[in-house]
């Protein structure tokens, strides 16, 4: 084969594989969000808790006011 085609054929792998790596990095979840609700409660409005890699990470799109006692 001809070095272009290979060449062409790996750069072509190497963006699937990175697609692929990105997209399970972002899909992973090692949590449960409800142990992260309450570290995504700023200033009285409650965010999306998104537990990734350990952490908790919160949508900050979306809110709604917590409950109050």
């Amino acid at each position: 084969m001809d070095d272009n085609v290979i060449s062409i054929i790996g750069l072509v792998l190497g963006l699937i594989l990175l697609g692929w790596g990105g997209y399970a990095l972002v899909t992973t979840s090692n949590g449960n969000a409800t142990e992260c609700a309450p570290v995504c409660v700023i200033e009285g409005v409650q965010y999306k808790p998104m537990p990734h890699g350990g952490e908790c990470w919160c949508d900050m799109k979306k809110g709604r006011r917590a409950l109050t006692d």
